[in-house]
C-alpha cells in the first residue's frame, strides 16, 4: 500500500536541515575538478552531505546536491537529477557488492605423463606447471 497523498512524501526532518545548512550544488565544485589532482569520486565523499535515511524521498530542492547515501557498510556518492526526484535514496544506492571471480589457470594435461616422458619434455620445450 502506498503512502497517502494528503501526507505527502516522506522526507527525514534531520535530511531537510543538513541539506540547507551544508548541501553544496555539483556546479559550485567543477572548477576543482580541473584545478586539483583528486578524482571526481574523492571530490563527491570530500563535498558530500552524508544520508543515513534511506526510506526518504527525493524531492525536487535536492537537485544537482551532492549527497552520500548510506549502504550500511560505507556511503554511496550521489549527484542528483530530474530523474531521481519522487524515488527513494535506498533505490540508488546498491548494498551488495557482486563477487568478482578468479579465473583458473589452465593445466596442462600432460603433467600426469611427465615423468614418464620427461626427456621428450624437455626436447619439445614443453614445461608441466
Amino acid at each position: 500500500m502506498s503512502r497517502s497523498i494528503w501526507k505527502g512524501p516522506y522526507v527525514d526532518p534531520s535530511l531537510r536541515f543538513s541539506l540547507h545548512e551544508k548541501g553544496i550544488f555539483y556546479s559550485d565544485i567543477e572548477h576543482e575538478l580541473k584545478t586539483k589532482d583528486l578524482t571526481k569520486i574523492e571530490l563527491l565523499r570530500k563535498y558530500g552531505v552524508p544520508i543515513y535515511s534511506r526510506n526518504s524521498t527525493i524531492l525536487p530542492e535536492f537537485l544537482n546536491k551532492i549527497l552520500l547515501i548510506h549502504t550500511g557498510n560505507d556511503f554511496f556518492p550521489l549527484i542528483v537529477q530530474k530523474e531521481h526526484v519522487g524515488l527513494k535514496f535506498g533505490s540508488l544506492a546498491p548494498t551488495k557488492k557482486f563477487p568478482v571471480y578468479k579465473k583458473k589457470k589452465k593445466k596442462l594435461y600432460l603433467r600426469k605423463y611427465y615423468k614418464y616422458f620427461k626427456f621428450l619434455f624437455i626436447k619439445l620445450n614443453v614445461f608441466c606447471v
